[in-house]
């Protein structure tokens, strides 16, 4: 069991220089993607807090301001 991890960190170290620079390649390339995923996601997540909030808040009020907060 103890012996096992030992190698591990090992093989991740050698392999990190390695998967840095891959990694650092996909970051670039994956930083957009990610990103752009992030984004909606964060997005999406934002709006429908937003969404929901000013919904409820808006609907209630005017039932307007809903339908122009889901538009954006």
């Amino acid at each position: 069991s103890t012996t096992t991890p030992t190698p591990t960190p090992t093989t991740t170290a050698e392999s990190a220089p390695r998967l840095d620079k891959d990694s650092e390649e996909t970051i670039k390339s994956g930083a957009g993607k990610d990103r752009d995923e992030d984004d909606d996601e964060d997005d999406d997540d934002d709006d429908d807090e937003e969404e929901t909030a000013t919904d409820d808040k808006e609907s209630k009020e005017t039932g307007k301001g809903g339908d122009e907060v889901r538009e954006k």
